[in-house]
């Protein structure tokens, strides 16, 4: 009887899942689309006039295989292909900000881009077979801090950039992995 019980509690949960599991479309914030228009046009290379194909699924591929690596309260551990390493810089997050992290990975699932998150002049259709994957970025910190995961034909990283000076440098690379 008590297996039943535990049995229809988990089945009424995936099944109240699967009901509320509607994509929705959403437009970059304004701190949102500054952050990707550095990413794509000051921190990518090659630069100039690169035209870029991007996906407006919202996804993320690394946290899936590493889900505890914002469940730490220093970040200071660098995966290179499935090996650990120290990273050249840590990070101390507070209870909040490992919160807010994990809500916003979350809510990726849920959510897709809307098809102009790029300049009409930089991007291709959508119909291309190769692109790239971006996250929603994660921004802590009163924005100066971003978390934020992309991927491309088959290598994937997730990051922390910093914004000094105005400008978004990469702070620590967590994770760079061939998917």
């Amino acid at each position: 009887m008590r297996y039943l019980a535990i049995l229809l509690l988990v089945c009424s949960g995936a099944l109240a899942n699967a009901q509320g599991t509607s994509i929705k479309t959403i437009k970059p914030s304004k701190e949102e689309a500054e952050f990707i228009h550095a990413f794509f046009f000051d921190l990518l290379e090659p630069r100039g006039d690169t035209t870029y194909k991007y996906s407006t699924k919202i996804a993320s591929k690394l946290l899936r295989e590493l889900p505890d690596i914002f469940t730490r309260d220093t970040i200071g551990l660098r995966i290179v292909n499935g090996k650990r390493r120290l990273a050249e810089r840590f990070l101390v997050l507070t209870p909040e900000e490992k919160a807010h992290i994990k809500a916003g990975y979350a809510e990726f699932g849920h959510l897709k881009w809307d098809d102009n998150i790029l300049p009409e002049e930089k991007r291709l259709s959508m119909s291309d077979a190769v692109g790239m994957n971006i996250t929603k970025p994660i921004f802590l910190r009163n924005n100066t801090l971003c978390i934020f995961e992309y991927d491309w034909s088959k290598e994937a990283a997730l990051a922390i950039f910093k914004k000094v000076e105005g400008k978004w440098t990469i702070h620590i690379i967590l994770i760079t992995m061939h998917v």
